[in-house]
């Protein structure tokens, strides 16, 4: 799990049914982190944009045409990030592989295609528990927080996931601990993954894991990073994994 994305990605793959074909223009609907979208895209010869638009919160794509594949820029004007994508013009579906590695795990493909129709997804985060609570979108995506403890020749690692959606549902994971010394190595395994709504007040997080809300801790973000200060003076500093992937659990 240690994996930038091992990340990810497999836990979102939105899947979108359509009635238009061959085309890399027009306006075509899907589902991200669990929120309905749109992505509306435009062709000027060989040139190719569009903006998606997961309600309020807006990604850019900007890429060139060579036939019925795109290669291109995937933009985040809130954190001002940028990721590659290549995409794929199939029928009546646009393919758009988010990021460029040889390890398929780094790797997330979205499909979209022109519909009024939405076929569910088979991620567990399709279907979140939605909420009217304020959320600060800054924060949405996939952090990251790594436990180290070293002691001789010893050393293990836990690395802890929080996801939060711009719909006010997330989910964390109890962690996964990997390590070991000279003669013995040890793995964990995945945690079990919980879900819960999230909110965000005075600079707070607030968590309803479904007993009502309560307060988790004071926060601050700058970049690709996140400071979460608890009741008890712990600080611990989260890594931005993305804005935009899933988890890295299935």
């Amino acid at each position: 799990m240690t994996n930038l994305l091992f990340i990810l990605l497999t836990v979102l793959s939105p899947s979108l049914t359509a009635q238009e074909s061959g085309t890399w223009e027009g306006d075509f609907k899907g589902i991200i982190l669990g929120v309905a979208t749109t992505l509306s895209a435009q062709r000027s010869g060989s040139a190719w944009s569009g903006t998606i638009d997961a309600e309020g919160y807006i990604y850019n794509l900007e890429g060139t045409i060579d036939g019925m594949t795109s290669k291109g820029t995937l933009n985040d004007p809130q954190t001002q990030g940028s990721i590659t994508f290549s995409a794929k013009l199939s029928g009546n579906s646009i393919t758009i592989n988010i990021g460029e590695s040889t390890n398929p795990d780094e790797k997330m493909e979205i499909v979209f295609t022109k519909s009024s129709q939405q076929s569910p997804s088979s991620s567990p985060l399709s279907a979140p528990t939605r909420t009217n609570a304020n959320v600060d979108q800054r924060i949405c995506g996939l952090w990251r927080y790594t436990d180290v403890y070293v002691s001789g020749e010893f050393s293990f690692a836990t690395d802890y996931f929080m996801q939060f959606n711009p719909d006010g549902s997330m989910v964390w994971t109890d962690g996964r601990t990997a390590g070991g010394g000279p003669d013995v190595s040890m793995d964990s395994g995945t945690g079990d993954v919980h879900p819960a709504s999230w909110k965000t007040e005075n600079n707070a997080v607030w968590l309803d894991g479904g007993n009502g809300w309560e307060y988790y801790a004071k926060y601050f973000q700058e970049g690709g990073s996140l400071m979460l200060t608890f009741n008890n003076g712990q600080n611990q500093v989260w890594e931005r994994l993305s804005h935009f992937y899933p988890c890295p659990w299935r």
